[in-house]
Formats: structure tokens, C-alpha cells, sequence
């Protein structure tokens, strides 16, 4: 059987349903995605149409209940969940993720950098920085669409290289609007780091929250 499913209002299409399984695993398929099939009367969300394809609804935390599984305090849970997601620009990162996958890649880089300055040569801390840029621009973009806002926000700072181009007429002005462009750039990305994602599912996918 061939399914079509909507992505970002277009169209996409045909896949057969082992494929069609595989995108729901990789988040790019949610249970609220509209999803046809010949045979179906019209466009349906995928939890309608194929509940046995839809992922488990994990039921929201009951009044002093303990915490949710996803809700590890340990920066570690959340840069392996980021790894385990580690080219998936698809759906959306709260806050918590984003900022605990940070915070465990500084202390690991610390950690790696130490052991390259004892044993010398520097190839391990290259490694790494190369192992974790896929895994850090991806929460980095869906964390922008958990705001519902496009990935490309993350992009915001090379709005400085303007200034690359009028070093060649006025070096200075060109170096102060580079320097400008990319600290406003970045102020805002950090500020929108810092700001709480949309409630509710948003165009990019459901409330990693689980709010309605």
C-alpha cells in the first residue's frame, strides 16, 4: 500500500508503509500529519488513519506524580536523546533539551581538551568537535521551530558578513559592521534560545511538552 503524507502543507509521496514507519521514527511524520491512501475518502491525521503506525502517547504527568522520563535532570540524558536524533532537523526541542545538550557538550569538550593537552596532538579534540556539529545544528533548529519559527533563525549571525565586502572600500566601517551584524545576530538567537516554545502542536509538530 502507498501512502502520501503533508509536509509543510506540500504534497509528499508515494511511500510504501515500511517507509512510512520510518519517517514516523525519525519525526518527520507526527501522529497530527495528514496522511492518504487510495481507497480513503479524504486527508486524515495519521493517528486516525493508521494508529498502529503512530508513536505512543506518552500521558501527562499526574499531581504529585514523579517526574517524566523526559524530563532527566541529567544533561547527559538529553545529549544522548540529541544523538539518537543526530541528523533530524524535523519537529521541535524545548528549551530543557536544547540547553542541557549544551551544557553536557561543554563539559565533554573540557574533558576532551584536557586529555589532548596530556597526551599531545589535538586529534581527539577535533574528532569530536566534528562528531557533534550534525547533533548541535539540529536541536539548534528545533529549537527554532518550536517557537515556530523557521531553522534558518540559527542563521542569524552571518548576517554580519556584510562587512567582509566593505573592508575592500573602508576596512574599519567594514570590521564594525561585521563585528555589529554577528553580535546582534547572536544576541537574538540567544534570546530566542531562552524563550519558552509555542503551547500546543505548531506547523513543525506536537508540544514536546505534551501541552494541548
Amino acid at each position: 500500500m502507498n501512502w502520501y503524507y503533508s509536509d509543510s502543507g506540500a504534497q509528499k509521496g508515494p511511500v510504501d508503509e515500511a517507509t512510512l514507519a520510518a519517517l514516523v521514527r525519525q519525526g518527520v511524520v507526527t501522529p497530527d500529519t495528514l496522511v492518504w491512501h487510495d481507497g480513503m475518502p479524504d486527508w486524515q491525521p495519521l493517528s486516525a488513519a493508521a494508529p498502529h503506525l503512530a508513536p505512543q502517547v506518552v500521558p501527562p504527568r499526574m499531581p504529585g506524580g514523579g517526574e517524566p522520563a523526559d524530563d532527566s535532570g541529567n544533561p547527559f540524558h538529553w545529549f544522548g536523546k540529541c544523538f539518537s536524533k543526530y541528523c533530524t532537523f524535523a519537529g521541535r526541542a524545548r528549551r530543557k533539551e536544547y540547553w542541557m545538550f549544551q551544557l553536557a557538550n561543554w563539559i565533554l569538550s573540557f574533558a576532551v581538551g584536557a586529555v589532548d593537552g596530556m597526551v599531545g596532538g589535538g586529534a581527539l579534540a577535533g574528532l569530536y568537535s566534528l562528531a557533534v556539529v550534525l547533533p548541535g545544528l539540529a536541536v539548534s533548529v528545533r529549537r527554532m521551530h518550536d517557537l515556530d519559527k523557521s531553522g534558518m533563525m540559527v542563521c542569524l549571525p552571518l548576517v554580519g558578513l556584510i562587512g567582509l565586502p566593505l573592508c575592500a572600500i573602508d576596512e574599519t566601517l567594514g570590521l564594525v559592521v561585521l563585528a555589529i551584524g554577528v553580535l546582534a545576530g547572536g544576541l537574538w538567537v540567544f534570546v530566542l534560545n531562552c524563550t519558552e516554545g509555542t503551547r500546543g502542536p505548531n506547523r513543525f509538530g506536537p508540544d514536546p511538552k505534551g501541552r494541548a
